[in-house]
Formats: C-alpha cells, structure tokens, sequence
C-alpha cells in the first residue's frame, strides 16, 4: 500500500510516500501493489520509482483519489508481472490522475508468458526508451512521447489506438514480433528500424473485411530487415485473412526489401498467398488468392450453381469434388442447383448466411468420410441431402450449419465441431448418427433417421420452438450426453445404453421422457439440471452406479426439477440425491421404482440435502422398494426455509430405513423433514428415526391420513431418535390413516413397551387415530393430545395397545380387534364401543372409573377389569342411558398381579344410569379355583359375586391356628374319605395349621405366595 493503511481504509489519508526500487529484487509475486486511497478527499504524493533492479508483482492498482499526485517513473529498473490483464488496473489508470514517466535510463518490461495491456502514456523528453522482455505479449494504447529507442527482445509488441502515432527507433530480435492489430487500420512509420535475422520477425496486421485495405508498415531510409512472416488477420477479429484481393502492407524509402523472404506462414485452408513488389510506388502487396483443387464461389452475392463465371472454376459434380462457399458475397445470398449434384466436401466461410437450395446434393467420398464445414456464419441448406458415405458435419465455435431438407441414403450423420447443427425435417439416412463435439439443434418434424445414435463426445441435443421431437433410435453413450428442452419436450423412444460413468444430462424447462430400454453399467447416472425426465409407460430402466446419485438433482439454485415415473414403467437404480434450487421432486405415478442405494453414505435418498427450497417424493401409485439396510434421509440442511418431504397419495411403498434427518447421526443439521401418508402404503421394515440431527428448534412433521376415516396406512417399527435430547420437536399427527405395529426393529435398539420412543407429541385430529397392532403388545408411552375437535382412537388388528400417557381426544373410541388398555387417569373420549372378540382393558395397576357419553359392547366383547386385593374396590364403567352391551365376557384380577380375585364379595363392574344390561350371558373368563362367581344385578349396578364353594372346607383365619377349631373354616372337614380343602389367601405371611389326630382327605389344596406348614 502507498497512500493508505493495510486495511485499505476509505477513511481520508494525507501523507506522502515513495516506493523506491535502485538494485535487487522487489517481489510481490502473490498480490499487487497498490497506489492512492479509496477517499476522494485524500491528499499527498505517491510514487514508485524503479532505478535499477526489479520490482516483481502480479500488476499495480491505482485508486481514483483525484487530488493525490500519482506517478511511476521508469529510470533503469525492471518491472516483472506474473499476471495477465492490465498492467495497471483501477480507477487512476485511466482518469488522467497517473503519469508514467520514462528517464533516462529507459523503460524495462518483462511480461513473462503473460499478455499485458499498458493504457496510460509513456511520457518522456530524454534518452529513455522502452524494452519488452518475455514470450507473452505487451499492448500500448496510451499516446506515449518517451523519445528513445523501442526494443523487443522477447514475446509480441502490439500497438493499438494512439500508440500506432509513435514514430520509435524499432528493433525487434529474431523470433519475435511487433503487430499493428487493433480494430483499425492505420499507418505505423518508425523513425528507424532493424529486424532481426536468425529467424523471421512477426508482423501482424489487419485486412479490411469487405475490400483490399490494411494496416501499412512504412520502412524508413535504412532499414535493417531480413525475414519477416506476415500474418494478416480479418480487421477486429484473429481469423486469418481469406478474402482474394491484393492488400498493400508495406511501404519504403529507401532500397526495395527482398521479398522472397516473406511469408505467411499459417495459410488458410484453400488459399494462397504471394507477394508482388511495385518499386515505381515503392511498395509491396499480399495478394491472397483461391487455390488448390476446391471449386470457389467468386460471385459476390447469390446465383445459379452451374453458371461457370460463378466459380474459381466450375465444380467437377462428381464423387470426392471439394466446394467452397467462401469470403465472396457482402450479404446474405442463395446458391441454388437446378440439377442434382455429387460432391465430396463442402465449406462455408463468410460470417454473411449462404443459403443453399435446388434438386439436391449427393455427398459421396468414395468410401472415405464426406464433410460439410462452417468456419463462421450461420449457412442453411434447404435442399435434400443424400448420404451415399458417412457425412461429418463441421461447424466450428461460433457458427452453425442447418439441415433444412430431407436427409436421406445409407450413410451416417456425424456431428463435430464446436458449433450447432440444426436439423428441421423427418429425416431417412440409414446408418445413424455420431455426436462427437458441439450441439444438435432439433426442431418441427425433426429426426435423426434410422440406425443408432452413439454419443463419443462433448455433444448433445437441443430442442427450439414449441412443436415436441420424438427420436426412435437406440441411443448408445460411450461419452455424456446432454439434452436440452428449452423449446418443447423430447421423448427418446428406442433404448439406452451407459458406458462406465456416463451421464445423460437434462437441462431446459420442458420434458425428457424415456419410453424404452436404459441399461447403464458402473458409474452411469441421469443428472436432472432443469426440468422434468418423465420414465413412460413401457419404459424398462436399470442403471448400475457406483454410488447413491444416480438420479443427481443438485444444479442451478433458481430452478425447478423432476423425475416422473409413469404407470407402467420400472426403474431400478441405486437412487436419488436432491439439495439446492427452488424444488426437486420426485414423482411416481405408477409403475415400479426399486432403489438399491449405493456408496459409503449407506443412502437411497436424500431429501433437501442442501439449500433453501422443498423437496418432495411424490407416491401417487404403483410400488416403490429401498434395500432393507439403506436409508432414506427425510430433510437435511437449508435452515428454516428449507423442507424435505415424503409424501404418499397411493400405491405401496416399502422403505427399509427411514430417517427424518441423517441416518443415526447427530449433526447439526437444520432442514426440516415432512412425512405425510395421505392414502396407500408406506412400510419402514427396519428402522425409523424421528430426528436425525440435533439442531436446535428443528420440527419434523408426520401426518397419517387425508383428513377421511381409513386413509393411509403406515406399517412402523419400533422407533427411536439419535437426538432425543436436543430442543427439537418430532410430531405424530393422526389424521385418519391407519398406524400398523410391525414389531421390534431388526437392527435392534427399541422397545415395544415405548413403541414410538423419539415422537415427543402424538395428535388426534378430527379424523381421528387408527391403530394396528399386528398381533404384538405394544405401549405408547406418550400423551395422545387432542388436534382438531372429535377425533377418536380405533384399535384393529391382534395383541394389545396400552395407553400409557394421558388422552385427551374427546372422539369416540373403538376396540375393533385386539386388545386396548386405557391409560391410568386423563382419557377424555366421549364414546366407546367393543367389537365382538375385541378386549377393552383397564388393567393398569390403578382402579379407576370410566365413564362414556355412549357405550356399547358387542356379543363376544371382553371388559378386563382389576380389584383391589382386599375387595374394597373394582373398576367400573359408568353405562349412559343409551348404552348396548352384548353377551360380554369379564375377567377380573387382583390388581399388581395376573391371579383372579378371590375374596368373597360383590365386584361393581358397571353403574348403569339406564336400563341395567342382561347378564345372563356373560361369562367370567377366570374363574378362581374354589370360589363360585356368578353375575349379579344389585340396583343400578351390575356386580361379579365371589362366594366360597359349598362342599368345600376353605380355611379362613388369616394366622396359625388349629385344624379342629370349628371358626378357622368355611365349612370344618370332615374326617372321610373325598373330603376336600382349600388353603388360599387367608395369610398374608407363612402360617402352620396342627392337626391334633390323623385326618382323611380326599383332596388338599394350597394356593398362597405365602407358606402354609400344615
């Protein structure tokens, strides 16, 4: 920094300060230096001086500060660049605030390999003199005065705008050159000049596009020049010079150069190029002419093909005969062949537009390749082609070539060159097409004939105007290919085939559909980078990678992106990858999709894997499978704004690990993850994780069902959260989908007694909750909160569902198969009914009473109920005046255990505010040994009556006592044969019972934890 501090500060500075090289080196080989300051109010002088050595940077910057006095001031020293570009860059390289002066000890620039452009002037009144070192090149353009002598020792000196005005002592060394290239022509006249010998000296110049005039080098009395190689270029550009004429680029004083020692030394194709020497106007002019055997368009606009006054001479119309349409016509202009012609090659060369038309053209190399070229421009051929060899079309960088007839016979259409070719009709060749380089431009009725297209290189398809493309060949990809549907869809009909690691890139609003066959090997991928690939009904995809991403949407953030699979198409790939643009998503409509994963990442999917925006899988039928022990990542990064979504409208889908996040990991990750079943299947066969990263305030969502009774089913393991502890929120909303219990999770870490372990909020919407349990005993250990009004909860399937948290849902509640246990306070269901073979359960450790705004229990339902051990209290169901209850079968146990009551008494079962229900066919399902139970209506209640057997002597003092003593019995044995007796639950600790005398029995039974010694 000179002028300001190292932080580049836009404060105002006022100091001076001068960077002074005399000797050494200077180096700032990674960086610049910089002059001024950024403040329009700064005020001082800076400077840098080279008087010997070398100051070595990548360039200098000079800052606008109009009021500082700017200067560089070359007196002996070396300025060396590492960098291409400016060689002084910023606002005071060009505002007039820089002066770059020259002493006397001259100018030394060394541009390494590097091209260099110097704008402001070099200003001098003394001996000094400028000398350019290095292979790359330096450009003046700066009206520079230094008066000493100009060198080139090394690289090209080129002058352009003023600096053509100065009028130097020239010397140029072998090899290198000088060039007058600078958009305009112009006399250059140095006051001297010697060139080198030992190899030719470079002299660029300019020709005139549209007639014979070019940049003049004037030799002054003296001159010292042996070989010199011109090398004319059309004027603005660096494309050589082809126009036939006679251009006059040099001019002299004193005796006449040799002019057998020039040359041009890369002539343009078809051309030549001679020297004539006018010593009367002591002058010399490259003539450019046509050459060679290619017939060449002389006629400066359009005309008839067989008019030989047209020509350099007349085309021979014959197998392997060349064409040229060349520099000669100032406009666009139409050739046309009243005949059918033969030929071999065929180039156009004028930025004006040939048009070609008439019967036709036969290209026929006599076995070899035939050739359409397009140096420049934009030429059409409307005329029919026919293709008796294979037939290369060339357009180079920048031009393009379009097929506008019918393009029909046996041989093959290779497309290379950098340029376009445009095809426009429904075309017949038979022997296919090969993409090497540049773009097929598809439009209207367009096809590529019959016979496969191989893909070989950089090259692809581009489809313009609104009318959909529809190719029928077999496309082979040894190298990637693009298509582009910036116009109208392409549908690619015939089959697919990927060599190793190639991709078909889909770019362009409009679709890419797929109708047969694809088979990739390792590596192969579909990389979606706008727009939509839609796999058709018939489409029959299988794609071998290496990796996850064979379907790639990742490109461009402002864009959308699709896949569509089509009722009646398969697709079997190792799977998706989705991060950044507006969208990417997913859709199958039908068919089959199977997802093997692949890679280290153990992924099938990743939803949103970066950036804001939404993803979305879209099930809408048909089946999609994952490998059992892959993943499918449900939101991953992108912030607040940022949403991945798994979405399931129909069909069945069969994942094997799903996580809403990243696998078991627990990054910091800050997307979101959206599960909606709204209709069809969806099944996690082995894992599912609620919450696969740890950023605080992340939410994930999964919402079963459409909002209608029975929409959707989702068959879950047993889960779990990586993340449980981190500030986030999984929610469970039940929406009237069905939740099936698949069981415990095969890569083990769950639990059925908190089946949905990592949710930390279960809702009940008004369509309320749908429960299969599958045959397991499962407990869901959260709350189950109330969403919108009415939803109620329906358990299906076998085995039980314990409710172990709260339920507030006021919804009724519907025990259709299975086994439902109710939680042991908080459940706030207004109804309740139980289906024939189901269980309604409230054996939950805690006696309670249940009360419902309807009840109604089916013929064949089971009531569980539990009592107190010492028959105080029971649960009980308070029955409304509407209730229904059907043969019911009642099984009461002691509460903390699995063992029927046994204490004689009444157990209430329900309290009836209506017409108290016909227990005469209730049937108690565990009867304890030696009681007799037996259905009661008491009032208003119904009552399981538990009495001791009669016939059988009970004991019944609840400590140790004598076996003769009358009142420690129900009924005292009798000392005979078939006598029976009981030892129950009397004691509550060991006991001993003595018999005084010998007893018989017939039968002895003991039934207490505690020990009786009898």
């Amino acid at each position: 920094m000179i002028g300001n501090n190292h932080q580049d500060s836009t404060s105002p500075t006022h100091g001076s300060g001068t960077l002074t090289i005399n000797g050494g080196e200077a180096l700032f080989t990674n960086g610049i230096v910089k002059v001024g300051s950024k403040s329009s109010d700064s005020t001082g002088a800076q400077a840098i001086v080279l008087n010997g050595g070398v100051l070595a940077t990548r360039r200098i910057y000079v800052d606008a500060s109009t009021k500082v006095a700017k200067t560089l001031t070359f007196n002996g020293g070396t300025l060396r660049l590492s960098g291409s570009g400016a060689l002084i860059d910023g606002p005071g390289a060009t505002n007039g605030t820089l002066t770059v002066n020259v002493g006397d000890g001259g100018a030394v620039i060394d541009t390494g390999a590097h091209a260099l452009t110097l704008a402001p002037p070099l200003l001098g009144a003394g001996s000094g003199g400028l000398t350019k070192f290095g292979s790359g090149s330096l450009t003046l353009t700066g009206a520079s005065t230094y008066l000493g002598p100009t060198r080139v020792m090394g690289g090209m000196l080129r002058l352009g705008g003023a600096a053509t005005a100065l009028q130097p002592d020239l010397a140029v060394a072998s090899g290198c050159g000088v060039s007058l290239c600078d958009g305009a022509l112009t006399v250059f006249a140095p006051r001297t000049l010697a060139f080198g010998s030992a190899a030719p000296v470079a002299v660029e110049l300019e020709t005139a596009a549209d007639s014979a005039a070019s940049d003049r080098l004037v030799l002054p009395a003296g001159a010292v020049l042996d070989r010199l190689a011109f090398a004319p270029v059309v004027q603005g550009t660096q494309i050589r010079s082809t126009r036939p004429g006679d251009y006059v680029v040099l001019a002299y004083t004193g005796s006449a150069p040799d002019i057998n020692r020039f040359s041009v030394p890369d002539p343009a194709v078809n051309r030549t190029y001679s020297f004539l020497l006018n010593e009367g106007e002591k002058t010399v002019t490259l003539r450019i002419a046509a050459g060679g055997a290619v017939s060449e368009w002389i006629l400066p606009g359009g005309g008839a093909w067989e008019t030989a006054g047209n020509w350099t001479f007349p085309p021979a119309n014959a197998a392997g005969s060349a064409v040229r349409l060349g520099a000669a016509i100032l406009a666009p202009a139409t050739v046309s062949a009243a005949s059918p012609v033969t030929l071999g090659t065929l180039t156009f060369d004028n930025p004006n537009a040939y048009t070609l038309t008439g019967a036709g053209f036969t290209f026929d190399a006599e076995g070899a390749t035939a050739s359409v070229a397009a140096v420049q421009g934009a030429p059409v051929i409307s005329a029919p082609l026919t293709l008796a060899d294979d037939l290369a079309v060339v357009p180079d960088a920048g031009a393009s070539v379009t097929l506008a007839g019918a393009v029909g016979g046996d041989g093959a259409l290779i497309k290379t060159g950098a340029g376009e070719v445009i095809v426009t009709q429904a075309n017949t060749f038979g022997g296919g097409a090969r993409l090497q380089q540049g773009s097929v431009v598809l439009s209207g009725a367009a096809t590529l004939g019959s016979g496969p297209v191989t893909a070989e290189g950089g090259s692809g398809f581009r489809i313009e105007g609104a009318t959909p493309v529809t190719l029928t060949n077999d496309l082979s990809m040894a190298k990637g290919i693009s298509c582009n549907t910036v116009g109208a869809d392409l549908t690619l009909d015939g089959n697919l085939t990927w060599a190793n690691g190639q991709s078909l890139h889909k770019n362009g609003p409009h679709e890419l559909r797929l109708s047969g066959t694809s088979v990739g090997a390792s590596g192969a991928r579909i990389n979606i980078e706008r727009g939509t690939v839609r796999f058709l009904d018939g489409c029959d995809v299988t794609l071998e990678s290496g990796n996850r991403d064979t379907v790639l949407m990742s490109m461009n953030a402002n864009d959308f992106r699709t896949a569509v699979i089509d009722e009646g198409a398969r697709v079997d790939i190792n799977g998706f990858y989705m991060e950044y643009g507006v969208s990417n998503t997913v859709v199958v409509q039908g068919g089959t999709l199977n997802m093997r994963g692949g890679g280290g990442s153990k992924d099938l999917c990743l939803l949103r894997a970066n950036g804001a925006g939404t993803d979305r899988f879209i099930v809408n039928g048909g089946r999609v499978t994952g490998a059992p022990d892959m993943w499918f990542g449900i939101g991953i990064r992108g912030g607040a704004s940022a949403l991945g979504a798994l979405i399931i409208n129909g069909g069945t889908t069969s994942l094997g690990r799903v996580s809403m996040g990243v696998r078991m990991e627990s990054g910091v990750f800050d997307g979101r993850g959206l599960l909606e079943v709204n209709s069809g299947r969806l099944e996690v066969t082995g894992t599912f994780n609620w919450m696969g990263d740890s950023a605080p305030g992340r939410t994930n969502w999964v919402v079963l069902g459409n909002g209608m009774p029975g929409a959707g089913t989702l068959s879950l393991p047993a889960t779990l959260s990586t993340s449980f502890a981190a500030p986030n929120q999984p929610i469970l909303v039940f929406n009237g989908g069905t939740l099936e219990t698949a069981g415990l999770s095969p890569f083990g870490g769950t639990s059925l007694a908190d089946y949905l372990n990592g949710a930390k909020q279960l809702v009940v919407n008004a369509a309320g909750a749908r429960v299969d349990t599958c045959g397991h005993d499962v407990t869901f250990a959260q709350p189950l909160e109330a969403g919108t009004a009415g939803g109620g909860l329906i358990k299906l399937g076998d085995g039980a569902l314990t409710l172990a948290g709260g339920c507030a849902f006021t919804g009724p509640t519907a025990v259709e198969a299975g086994t439902l246990v109710l939680p042991t306070d908080g459940y706030a269901s207004t109804g309740l009914s139980v289906a024939s073979g189901a269980v309604l359960s409230l054996v939950n450790g805690v006696i309670q009473e249940q009360a419902f705004a309807t009840v109604a229990f089916q013929n064949g339902a089971a009531l569980h109920v539990e009592a107190s051990a010492d028959g105080s209290a029971c649960d009980r169901i308070a029955l409304p005046a509407s209730a229904t209850v059907g043969a019911l079968g009642v099984r009461v146990v002691t509460s903390g255990s699995d063992d029927p009551v046994t204490r004689p008494g009444d157990y209430t079962l329900f309290t009836c505010a209506g017409s108290v229900p016909n227990v005469s066919g209730w049937t108690l399902l565990n009867p304890a040994p030696g009681r007799m139970s037996s259905f009661e209506t008491v009032g208003a209640s119904v009552v399981l009556r538990v009495a001791y057997a009669s016939g059988v002597s009970i004991w019944t003092l609840p400590s140790s006592g004598a076996w003769e003593t009358a009142g420690n019995w129900t009924v005292p044995p009798a000392d005979a044969p078939g006598t029976a007796v009981r030892f129950d639950d009397a004691i509550s600790a060991p006991a001993t019972v003595t018999r005084s005398a010998p007893s018989t029995l017939g039968a002895l039974t003991f039934n207490n934890a505690a020990a009786y010694t009898v």
